[in-house]
Parts: structure tokens; C-alpha cells; sequence
């Protein structure tokens, strides 16, 4: 199997992937922390496809970087969204210091997941791919599912939506919009456990209708030795 091949296998790879994303998908319990936390993978992201398209050309000259299968490469990859995510976070105490303490030990573990580095690995063996464009994409990807995974979770667990926002600017309200009055709130869906079971959720119903859909067979055309005449005929 060439080593592109082997990346994108990893990149499909959804019991890993989701293995790498369920701390932050547990983390996720409302609307702002939900958009911080995919804003500042989107943010790593991006600074890391950044880094790796300026130093790239001259990096891979070298034989042992050349391969995004290599040990060196995967040390390399892993060193650097590790302290992106570190500057980032020293970044965010500093600046957003309420948000930093409320998303906890959830923002370091960005540098855990997978689904960011599998992105850097297969763009570091397609020269041709537009790294900062792909980046802002997947990004963007990964803060809608979030986000809407913690929509469910509130309306689920606090009959709510969009709480949390002060996070992200302080004018936002923190109790967001009630939906229901008088609601019997599900706890168990804002605990972190509830992300999980909304995702496995979401992930059977997708799976249920999948299989639902009428499968169409393959369209038969007539033979061209077979002639047919006014009458209906088949000679």
C-alpha cells in the first residue's frame, strides 16, 4: 500500500477518529463552549497547515521526511500541533482567562485529536493541495458538528439553546434562549457522557436511513442483436 493510500485508509478511520474526538465531544455540554472549542481547533489547525506549508519544501529534501508514513515525520507532526496548542492556550489564559478555566483540561487534549492530525498528514504528502484552504474547510466541518451535537444536548438536558455564549464575547447572555417551559430536563444528556450517547444517537439514525433508501438496480439496455419491429416483436 503506497503511503497515500495509507493516510487516507487512517483518515476513514472512524472508531479512531471518534476515539480521539470523544473528550472533546464530552466537553461540548452547551452552545459556547461547544463554538470555543471548535474555533480553537480551528485555529490550531490553520497555524499548523500554515507552519507546514512555509517549512515543507525544505523539509522534505530530507530522505526521512520525505514519507508522511516516516517515524520522523509523525515525531515532527505531533511535536508540532503539541505546542501550537500550547502557545494557543497560553494565548487564551491571557486574553480570555473565563473561558480558558471553563473548558478546563479539554483544550490541551486538542493536540490529541485525530482527525487534525490525519489532516496534516495526508496534506503533507500532497504538494498540490491548497493546505490553508483545506484547513479553514475541515475546521469549519468540525465546529458545526460540535455545535450542533451541544444544541441537542441543551435542548435535550435544559430545554435551551445557545447558553454559554459569554464565553466566546461577554455581552452574549449566559442562559440562552428557553425553548420549553416547564421542561422535565434530561440530565443525563448534559453530563459529558451525553455527548456521546447524542452522537451514537445521531450516528443510528443516519445509519437507519441509509439503509432505507430504495437501492436502484442496474438499467438494462436492449441487445444490439436483438431487433424490434412495430409489431413488439423480438427476433
Amino acid at each position: 500500500m503506497k503511503p497515500r493510500d495509507q493516510s487516507e485508509a487512517a483518515l476513514h478511520n472512524s472508531p479512531l477518529i471518534l476515539l480521539s474526538l470523544a473528550s472533546l465531544i464530552s466537553a461540548s455540554t452547551s452552545s459556547g463552549l461547544a463554538l470555543f472549542i471548535g474555533l480553537t481547533s480551528c485555529v490550531v489547525l490553520l497555524v499548523c497547515s500554515v507552519i507546514l506549508w512555509l517549512l515543507r519544501p525544505w523539509l522534505q529534501k530530507e530522505a526521512l521526511l520525505a514519507r508522511a508514513d516516516s517515524a520522523l515525520t509523525l515525531a515532527f507532526i505531533a511535536l508540532l500541533l503539541a505546542s501550537v496548542v500550547g502557545s494557543v492556550s497560553v494565548v487564551i489564559q491571557m486574553t480570555r482567562f473565563e473561558a480558558f478555566a471553563a473548558a478546563g483540561i479539554w483544550l490541551p487534549l486538542i493536540a490529541s485529536n485525530a482527525l487534525i492530525y490525519m489532516h496534516l498528514l495526508r496534506s503533507w504528502e500532497s504538494p498540490e493541495t491548497n493546505m490553508v484552504g483545506a484547513a479553514m474547510v475541515r475546521g469549519a466541518q468540525f465546529t458545526a458538528v460540535l455545535l450542533v451535537l451541544a444544541l441537542l444536548r441543551e435542548v435535550l438536558g435544559h430545554g435551551s439553546i445557545l447558553t454559554n455564549l459569554q464565553l466566546l464575547l461577554p455581552s452574549l447572555p449566559q442562559s440562552g434562549v428557553s425553548i420549553f417551559d416547564n421542561y422535565p430536563r434530561l440530565k443525563v444528556f448534559a453530563l459529558p457522557a451525553g455527548g456521546l450517547l447524542v452522537l451514537g444517537l445521531l450516528l443510528a439514525l443516519i445509519e437507519q436511513l441509509r439503509l432505507r433508501k430504495p437501492r436502484l438496480g442496474p438499467t438494462r439496455l436492449p441487445s444490439d442483436e436483438k431487433r424490434v419491429r412495430v409489431t413488439g416483436r423480438i427476433q
